[in-house]
């Protein structure tokens, strides 16, 4: 019996730059209010109020939570309502998570929650998880009975029983999301549903050029846009290449004009964003070495168990692994 590889985390984790772009528009409390308000609309939830809404700490998440996530958390609490405090939890998946990982990580989440109330002697709080999704294809929900193949119904009850907010983005109809308010939510789903798309533009650039027309006097459509236009930029080739396209004709329209004005302001700063943001150039050197270590190591392990273990995009890990220089690479490339 071949003795199977044992998996072990990094301790130490590149985010990739979907991660980055949900995590920088959502550290935006009204950004963020219009997305919880969006998510809970799926259950009977209370009509939220900004007031009541704060930026959460991350006490009750463990070492290893740490390293490995870039989750966002919310704390809400009305007084008026008689409810404990809430934890509105976003974990952000672009790609299917292994079976059995997402309930795991979620699991953790919560009862590192119940066991800070304990330490702290406060009351317990209540987590929502809200998991974000823009994979290639639908979102696997493994159900907790999945991971018990054959198990009689009757030992069900021992099985953790949570419940998930799931926003499959890649379900998502363009009329459901061409019918979604404020725009800057609409247009931060199809930024996400369409970033990786070779027709990115088709689907995307009016909506962009629009919204980006009224941001020069807003703060927060302005963040929106400059995340927004930095996050493409590092994923999207067609895209790039039509802001470069941009700079060098004439904006016969004013929202083009407006926007153009932006977009070469923005693009003078552009390598230094690309260096900060850490895709476009490569990753991280340390990193690359860590993981091309760890697959020569595992040489049986799947490109997607090996993306998963580092949090990483499968395409980025095939990317880093094509490039690997052994002396059998041919071989390990074919057993890939």
């Amino acid at each position: 019996m071949v003795k199977q590889p044992r998996v072990r985390r990094s301790k130490s984790i590149l985010p990739t730059p979907h991660d980055l772009y949900v995590k920088g528009i959502l550290q935006h409390p009204e950004l963020a209010l219009h997305f919880f308000k969006f998510a809970l609309s799926k259950i009977r939830f209370p009509t939220l109020t900004s007031n009541c809404l704060s930026r959460a700490t991350d006490s009750f998440i463990d070492a290893q939570l740490k390293q490995h996530y870039l989750d966002i958390c919310y704390f809400y609490q009305n007084p008026k309502e008689g409810l404990p405090t809430f934890v509105f939890l976003v974990e952000y998946k672009s790609q299917n998570p292994v079976l059995g990982h997402l309930r795991e990580q979620l699991n953790r989440y919560i009862t590192n929650s119940w066991r800070s109330s304990l330490q702290t002697q406060t009351a317990f709080k209540l987590i929502i998880p809200i998991v974000l999704y823009h994979g290639k294809k639908k979102l696997s929900t493994h159900e907790p009975i999945a991971l018990f193949p054959g198990l009689p119904t009757h030992f069900l009850k021992f099985i953790p029983q949570f419940d998930y907010i799931e926003i499959d983005l890649f379900v998502m109809s363009e009329m459901e999301l061409g019918e979604l308010n404020p725009p800057f939510l609409r247009l931060f789903f199809k930024t996400l549903k369409y970033g990786r798309h070779h027709q990115i533009c088709e689907y995307l650039w009016d909506d962009f050029i629009n919204f980006a027309a009224t941001s020069k006097q807003n703060k927060k459509k302005a963040h929106f846009i400059q995340l927004t236009v930095q996050y493409l930029i590092n994923i999207s080739e067609p895209f790039k290449n039509k802001l470069q396209e941009m700079r060098k004709t004439t904006a016969p329209k004013h929202p083009e004009k407006v926007f153009k004005d932006f977009v070469i302001a923005y693009l003078k700063e552009e390598l230094q964003q690309e260096r900060q943001y850490g895709i476009e150039k490569g990753v991280h050197q340390t990193v690359q070495k860590m993981l091309v270590s760890f697959s020569i190591k595992n040489p049986n392990l799947p490109i997607d168990v090996i993306a998963e273990t580092f949090e990483l995009d499968v395409d980025l890990v095939k990317k880093i692994l094509k490039n690997i220089h052994i002396k059998d690479k041919d071989e390990f490339t074919k057993e890939r």
